[in-house]
């Protein structure tokens, strides 16, 4: 959609050498002041091709020509899924109006159950392989080592990891680098099958998994006699956060204490936009030295408890903004999004003001970067942003979004009668292990005994099992993929109990936080 973009696939990313200089020598000015420009031409082409935002900024009496500056930009109003995508029908949604004029497109199973479709455009993708080409080489030296590269997301029409197993098989095919792509999905024992058979053959293995499922892999391969710490195994995580805890027990387990910056590597997306971010080794060394300097992490994120992902994004594909602590984004696809409301919360780091705390923090980023490594051609200054959490009120298990309108479906009937309110929760037991909970507040005359809440914790978990598979298709695909880890624990409390003794005083939070007695 933009001229910039085409600009720098068909010259500067013709070459890799051309490539690399461009990504490690453009200053973080540049970024910034191209990002924003994209922005405007994205909203200003959207107000002209799609028909429904047209439309609305009629309904409010907005000229498209009176948006000249970014100053403007801020001020048009922000859409979300409720106000847009799922108001309209998909064709008032699409570049120019036209589904069928699309090359592809990609489902998400949404709150109600009913997937959201996100068509592709063709300039959408077409980028994407010398893309990653770059990210995998600035990340894991594949020109240098033979590499088993193992997709273990889930495959078939949705969107992550369909898009990185067909990228991946375009830069093997070319045979450029030894480079060998499998796809399991998220069958658990193929994978192990694969590791088994193959790893031993490669100097390297990078598996493309979500959180929640890799414990699992590693657990089923010890069981199959895999040894993990003999591999060099590389992470590339996303799909749902995880926590200290998770970190620690995987890294032990793969026999890599001392973590290096290409171990664990995130990549931040939705359904809504696609790989929005990618870890890199600038933002892993950020995210190594905080965990022991508590002053750096105070600077960063204040009194917040909690450890973010933390990405770089290319502004000149995404522009992000942070609004009231939430993620705005602008970018032209298929369905494109002007000033879009994520709902995620996050925060904003620019380049040079990143590397400006570090330095007053003592910390030389470039000489601790070369010293594991990582020279300047591997460092991009591209901003940063830390991701809290994925939504306000959602929990990711497996990759698959679980919302609480998924268990209010369940709620309404003669079985589950006596419930007064829920709670979803993800926990990680110190072994490392992955839990979903439900957490049942029952109703103020039910006096719940020892006796009876095993039997109702049973019959509720059948029942709300029974619903979720039928109407959220991906837990339903994590589910069948991995039931012991996605299987929901239900848990009851007597009214006003445990995680529901505090009193309501604003909206329902259906999300629990806090470790669970």
């Amino acid at each position: 959609m933009a001229k910039i973009g085409d600009l720098m696939q068909k010259i500067v990313f013709s070459k890799n050498n051309w490539a690399k200089w461009f990504l490690s020598h453009m200053k973080a000015s540049f970024w910034e002041k191209k990002g924003k420009q994209k922005a405007l031409f994205v909203f200003h082409k959207v107000a002209e091709v799609v028909p429904v935002y047209t439309k609305l900024l009629k309904e409010r009496g907005i000229r498209p020509e009176n948006i000249k500056t970014f100053e403007d930009f801020q001020k048009l109003f922000l859409l979300d899924k409720d106000n847009y995508i799922r108001k309209y029908n998909i064709n008032e949604l699409c570049f120019g109006g036209e589904i069928s004029k699309m090359y592809t497109v990609a489902t998400s199973s949404g709150s109600t159950g009913v997937p959201s479709f996100w068509p592709r455009l063709p300039e959408q993708d077409l980028m994407l392989p010398k893309y990653f080409e770059l990210l995998y080489l600035q990340n894991w030296d594949i020109d240098k080592k033979s590499t088993l590269f193992i997709i273990t997301m889930a495959l078939g029409n949705w969107i992550a990891g369909e898009l990185v197993s067909n990228i991946t098989k375009i830069m093997a095919m070319k045979g450029k680098y030894q480079l060998t792509v499998a796809t399991p999905g998220s069958d658990v024992e193929q994978i192990s099958t694969i590791i088994k058979g193959l790893a031993s053959f490669f100097d390297q293995v990078i598996m493309v998994a979500y959180p929640s499922l890799v414990k699992s892999i590693i657990e089923d391969g010890e069981k199959e006699g895999i040894d993990w710490k003999k591999l060099d195994l590389k992470l590339w995580l996303g799909g749902e956060g995880y926590s200290e805890e998770w970190r620690k027990y995987i890294l032990d387990k793969i026999g890599n204490r001392e973590e290096k910056l290409n171990t664990l590597v995130g990549v931040y997306g939705t359904s809504d936009a696609g790989g929005i971010g990618f870890g890199s080794p600038l933002a892993n060394l950020i995210l190594k030295l905080i965990r022991k300097d508590k002053k750096l992490y105070k600077t960063l994120f204040g009194e917040i408890q909690t450890i973010p992902s933390l990405i770089q994004y290319n502004p000149l594909s995404y522009f992000i903004e942070e609004v009231n602590e939430e993620l705005v984004i602008t970018y032209g696809g298929g369905v494109p999004l002007v000033r879009y409301n994520i709902h995620d919360k996050g925060k904003i780091f620019l380049y040079d003001d990143m590397l400006k705390i570090l330095t007053n923090h003592g910390y030389n980023a470039t000489d601790m970067l070369g010293k594991e490594g990582f020279g300047k051609e591997k460092i991009w200054q591209w901003p940063f942003l830390a991701i809290f959490g994925r939504g306000s009120n959602v929990i990711s298990i497996i990759g698959a979004n679980v919302y609480p309108e998924n268990i209010e479906a369940a709620l309404h009937t003669e079985a589950t009668k006596d419930i007064n309110g829920f709670k979803l929760s993800v926990q990680t037991d110190k072994l490392g292990n992955t839990h979903f909970y439900i957490l049942l507040e029952m109703k103020k005359d039910i006096v719940v005994s020892s006796v009876n809440k095993e039997n109702l914790e049973k019959r509720y978990h059948d029942i709300f099992l029974e619903k979720l598979l039928k109407v959220n298709s991906d837990f339903k695909d994590a589910y069948e993929s991995n039931p012991m880890t996605a299987h929901p624990i239900i848990k009851i409390y007597e009214f006003g109990h445990g995680p529901f003794s505090k009193k309501l005083e604003t909206k329902q939070n259906f999300i629990h936080n806090e470790t669970i007695d």
